[in-house]
């Protein structure tokens, strides 16, 4: 594997033996990543690495009749957050290019088989005189939920049952489907999930919101109820804040005691005279354009102190 040729690849792969259980940083000092360390875990070796799996479909030209492309990357989670999403170490598993949407089994098998196959074989680190080997093993997957539901063959988000975290059916409200806080919630497991995917595929008919057997199932170590990562882009920032906004702003709620839209010129000026961190690659825009507003900018917006909001009444 020519990874470990690398230098600076190998000297981060035994940082995560030096990691320890009191604060949680990344995805190496997590409990669940935890327990694959020990010994007789999957990733006991220094030279195992765990992967994280992304995809998304984006439209080729400005006209998606045309078609879509659908790439499948996986990244090294040894890395530290500047290398691991670095073109020089992102590897591209595959690419799906059609009109329509992947079919999830031609689409993620071989990819799926593969990976099993070299975790069961491990691949040779030919850079070391003892001749070790590599054992990948797929741990999270990212994705944003129209995907989710693709790869992980669960209904929509939108529909009843479709939480992969939870068995709560949902309530709907105004016409969507909505789930309360509750503080006792029956949660999903691996075991659950597959008992309800082998269902739904014999009686060819959605199972507790699993429709079938998802292909990431192959994965040994992968958990379909913990490995998928929650949707922050859709489910926060152009999902949450959004709809706080609305709340905040739209002159439909102005006799409600939280309306501040009567604020806005206060608001955007302490807004837009931020200094916000290089990392994000967006300014706050003015609070007049925030149903406008793209996921960094909301960001760049929430991130922001909240003595923004801290206007004294005129």
């Amino acid at each position: 594997m020519f990874f470990f040729v690398d230098a600076t690849f190998v000297s981060h792969l035994e940082d995560r033996f030096k990691c320890t259980a009191d604060r949680v940083s990344d995805i190496c000092t997590g409990q669940e990543y935890r327990k694959h360390v020990l010994p007789g875990g999957a990733l006991r070796s220094k030279f195992d690495i765990s992967l994280t799996m992304n995809t998304d479909g984006m439209s080729i030209i400005k006209s998606s009749s045309r078609g879509s492309l659908w790439p499948v990357f996986l990244s090294v989670n040894e890395l530290p957050p500047k290398l691991r999403f670095s073109p020089r170490y992102l590897i591209l598993a595959a690419a799906w290019c059609q009109r329509q949407k992947p079919s999830v089994y031609v689409y993620l098998m071989p990819i799926m088989k593969k990976l099993q196959m070299l975790f069961e074989q491990g691949i040779h680190v030919s850079s070391v005189p003892s001749g070790a080997l590599c054992h990948p093993v797929l741990l999270l997957v990212a994705t944003d939920l129209p995907a989710r539901a693709l790869v992980t063959c669960f209904k929509q988000f939108n529909g009843r049952n479709s939480c992969i975290y939870c068995c709560q059916e949902g309530t709907s409200v105004n016409g969507q489907i909505c789930w309360p806080f509750h503080v006792d919630v029956c949660k999903r497991t691996k075991k659950s999930i597959l008992k309800n995917a082998r269902k739904a595929t014999a009686e060819n008919s959605p199972v507790n919101g699993v429709k079938s057997v998802s292909p990431l199932m192959l994965a040994k170590h992968f958990d379909l109820s913990k490995g998928v990562i929650i949707d922050y882009m859709h489910g926060v920032l152009l999902g949450v804040v959004r709809k706080l906004l609305d709340l905040w702003l739209q002159p439909s709620h102005r006799h409600k005691p939280y309306y501040i839209g009567n604020k806005i010129e206060a608001l955007d000026y302490r807004l837009l005279t931020f200094q916000v961190p290089d990392t994000m690659s967006r300014r706050p825009r003015t609070l007049h354009e925030a149903s406008s507003w793209k996921d960094t900018q909301s960001q760049s917006s929430v991130s922001n102190p909240v003595s923004a909001c801290h206007v004294k009444e005129s």
